[in-house]
């Protein structure tokens, strides 16, 4: 069993992350929007982009104070 001041010294230390890769969908219009998306980046306008699914790849980390993977 874990003593207070051991869980108070993990509760206090920090996580940093070094390196985070985000999944974008690859997503191949036909040509008539193709046009339509074309004209809008020449004019430089916001284009509103909505996720259908999320990738969550998790991994168990073992209790060290470094960890690569």
């Amino acid at each position: 069993m874990m003593r207070f001041s051991e869980l108070l010294r993990l509760m206090l230390e920090k996580v940093v992350l070094s390196k985070l890769s985000w999944y974008m969908p690859h997503v191949l219009p036909n040509d008539q929007e193709k046009l339509a998306l074309y004209k809008t980046v020449e004019s430089q306008s916001s284009l509103p982009v909505g996720y259908r699914m999320i990738q969550c790849d998790s991994i168990s980390v073992p209790q060290t104070k470094n960890f690569t993977w």
